[in-house]
């Protein structure tokens, strides 16, 4: 039977007529070849081709509608986004009554509304369809090329200046700095980066050639520590802390399936040659980059809570917050600090950000379908019972959702991949634990036909 179109998964009831199996297994197919190239355009290239970006969005998600079977399961994922979307659309209308510029009602449609459902489609397909261990895979192919994109921008701007690096973002935003024992660069990748350096880190057995795993670890390492973004270089010890323990509670638990045989010991050595072979190389490329101002500067910003113009932001919103006594100022609506002229409602600390709109009932309801997924995926590690797939994903999660008081890519239509894969697979997941035996049965005798 053909893997990518299960037609007992998706008409139980009896077999679909032969035009619509014709019609799904197109759609399919077709789905699969535009997912491959809108996922690597949002992970390498973020912003750069923003209009043809959006299209690709829209085919990928119209496609994956087409062909996605049906399920009668209650979603989770569904449901909460009904919630938030009841949230939505009053505030949005108190913003709007508060004197929101006319221009951010259409972004926070889209950033709230019409983005993260479209996303919702998208990784229901390509989990259905392509296969979670694929998407892992095709992920960790995305991390080389991300991770060439960074060291392709460096060279760029230091060899021909910032109009060589226009493919990237706009010129005159774009910014190299190589001096005082640290490096860093204006490049939007980094924000894909914060979620795949986690993942690879948790999981690098994710790439079966050994080589290839200390490889890819050293060039993860390399492009975090001359961004300059301390979310980056924090994402690294995240995901080495989440495969550390997600190995840890799988030789204590049911079984050990999830770490590809890949032990505590081999798990350390690999990291330890990894880190081994950065230093090596920052020290024999004579960059003039040293860890230890590097780490030290992170540590400063951590320290100070992201710098003084975040925490002048931070302030004044806490400040608005308590000025509407916590019910939410309505969407659009900006503060006394103002961060970007042209969005004066954006603000990088989203999470206060968002109880100032929204209010913190609302701003509860946004971040309940994360905190479902964080408590559910972190219960099954404990319990020694993540895949690998899963635990590549959690921690990628992690370190995408700690970034949010710092970085604000949840409000960003390409960058909503790295929230949204998260809870379709928590979600897809959970469904298939709650599945009557005759159905798993069904869908059992499907997938190994």
């Amino acid at each position: 039977m053909n893997r990518t179109h299960r037609p007992l998964e998706r008409f139980s009831a009896g077999q679909a007529p032969a035009h619509e199996r014709h019609d799904s297994a197109a759609a399919a197919m077709a789905g699969r070849l535009i997912f491959y190239v809108t996922l690597a355009v949002c992970v390498v290239f973020p912003h750069s081709f923003q209009i043809v970006t959006g299209a690709l969005v829209i085919a990928t998600a119209a496609a994956g509608f087409l062909a996605t079977r049906s399920d009668r399961t209650i979603s989770y994922v569904g449901i909460c986004y009904l919630l938030s979307a009841v949230v939505t659309l009053p505030y949005l209308v108190v913003g709007m009554q508060n004197r929101a510029p006319p221009e951010a009602i259409p972004q926070v449609l889209i950033v709230y509304l019409i983005s993260p459902l479209l996303w919702i489609v998208i990784w229901r397909f390509a989990l259905q369809q392509i296969d979670v261990d694929r998407v892992v895979r095709y992920l960790t192919i995305l991390t080389w090329v991300a991770c060439a994109s960074a060291g392709l921008f460096f060279f760029l701007f230091l060899t021909f200046g910032p109009q060589a690096v226009s493919m990237f973002l706009d010129p005159r935003q774009a910014n190299v700095r190589i001096e005082d024992g640290a490096a860093g660069a204006t490049l939007l990748v980094y924000g894909s980066l914060i979620f795949l350096a986690s993942a690879v880190f948790a999981t690098p057995e994710a790439i079966k050639s050994v080589p290839e795993r200390i490889g890819l670890l050293s060039v993860v390492a390399i492009t975090a520590v001359t961004s300059g973004r301390t979310a980056l270089m924090l994402a690294i010890p995240i995901g080495f802390a989440i495969g550390l323990a997600s190995r840890s509670f799988q030789q204590r638990g049911v079984r050990r399936t999830s770490t590809g045989g890949m032990g505590i010991l081999s798990y350390l050595a690999v990291i330890v040659i990894g880190v081994a072979a950065v230093m090596i190389v920052l020290g024999e490329a004579r960059t003039g980059i040293n860890l230890g101002i590097v780490v030290e500067e992170a540590w400063e910003e951590i320290a100070s809570l992201g710098g003084d113009a975040r925490q002048g932001q931070s302030i004044a919103l806490w400040e608005g917050v308590e000025r509407t006594n916590a019910l939410g100022a309505g969407h659009g609506i900006g503060v006394s600090i103002i961060r970007d002229p042209d969005y004066p409602w954006r603000y990088e600390n989203i999470p206060m950000a968002t109880a100032y709109r929204v209010g913190v009932v609302g701003a509860f309801i946004y971040f309940l379908p994360f905190l479902i997924y964080l408590v559910g995926t972190a219960s099954r590690l404990f319990r020694g019972r993540t895949t690998r797939a899963e635990t590549f994903v959690f921690a990628g999660a992690v370190s995408a959702l700690l970034a949010l008081p710092t970085n604000p890519y949840i409000e960003s239509f390409i960058f909503q991949w790295m929230y949204i894969l998260p809870l379709i697979l928590f979600d897809l997941q959970r469904r298939r634990t709650l599945e009557p035996p005759a159905r798993a049965a069904i869908h059992s005798t499907a997938k190994g036909s």
